[in-house]
């Protein structure tokens, strides 16, 4: 039968995740971010559902907040001290005598492995592997269910109950990863400069160029090759960001729709993922660029 949750998400932002989780599970949750207002309990859906947003953080201090499961995605790759952040976690839920957590953050084999050096930020201070993720939280007590790499392997989801058994810090068997970042300098240096090869035209004023995706990877494509010379443009579908400008390299944000009248000869996309969709959506404009995949 269906058995309430009482759910956390630590870093909830505008808690869109959360707030369709309590809906559809008739679950109470809490939401922690230190850029969201304070609110009361309201109602979520017409099945039950409850939920609370808390401007704040989340720490070892919150005993009292009731919360079996926890989910915080995308928040541990921006913590100083990992080991810190997850004990308190720990400690928080002293008076629970289990609970479940699922985690996800970037994967550091796609960036080494599948050369995926658009996503190194600053903003990220510790990148995990699959081995590593499960060594940190087996080391405070979880028992670890999956540890998947997802998302085209772009990201790790890890899902842990609170009843496993914790480890001493051993030698693990880090032999892959240890030939990856031996490569890596390499690797890095004949991508960039592919790149910069690719782009000769653009910067010459031969070709119009515009990436697609103005998040991370997009500004960090732009900002490492050349300062992005060449190019003008950066298109995104989020309409918050459209009008505005790339930091550092100041190129503009455009919607799709600019590139009806603008005609580019290439366009650039930085998410495989998308490569189909934006393709489709490309066509449909009546648009024939040649179209690359950082």
């Amino acid at each position: 039968g269906w058995t309430k949750r009482s759910l956390i998400e630590i870093g909830c932002g505008k808690a869109d995740f959360l707030k369709m989780l309590c809906e559809l599970g008739r679950n109470e949750g809490i939401g922690f971010d230190p850029s969201i207002e304070s609110v009361d309990w309201q109602s979520i859906g017409d099945k039950g559902g409850k939920i609370k947003l808390v401007r704040g953080y989340f720490g070892k201090d919150k005993k009292g907040i009731p919360g079996d499961h926890l989910i915080c995605q995308h928040v541990l790759e921006h913590i100083e001290n990992p080991a810190a952040f997850l004990s308190d976690i720990v400690d928080s839920r002293s008076g629970y005598t289990s609970h479940i957590v699922y985690f996800e953050v970037p994967n550091a084999l796609y960036t080494l492995r599948d050369f995926g050096v658009w996503d190194i930020i600053y903003e990220h201070c510790s990148y995990f592997s699959p081995a590593s993720m499960q060594y940190l939280f087996k080391r405070f007590g979880y028992s670890v269910e999956t540890c998947e790499e997802v998302y085209g392997n772009q990201f790790l989801s890890l899902y842990a109950g609170s009843d496993g058994k914790g480890l001493e810090a051993s030698g693990e068997d880090t032999a892959e990863l240890i030939e990856l970042v031996d490569q890596f300098s390499q690797t890095f240096k004949e991508k960039t400069a592919r790149w910069k090869d690719v782009l000769a035209p653009a910067r010459a004023g031969e070709k119009k160029v515009v990436v697609w995706g103005a998040g991370s990877k997009g500004i960090t494509f732009l900002n490492m090759i050349t300062g992005g010379k060449g190019i003008d443009f950066i298109i995104d579908q989020n309409p918050a960001k459209i009008g505005k400008y790339v930091a550092g390299t100041g190129q503009q944000i455009e919607s799709p729709a600019f590139l009806s009248s603008y005609q580019p000869d290439q366009v650039i996309i930085m998410n495989p993922l998308y490569q189909k969709e934006i393709s489709r959506n490309l066509k449909k404009m009546g648009l024939t660029p040649e179209i690359f995949v950082a």
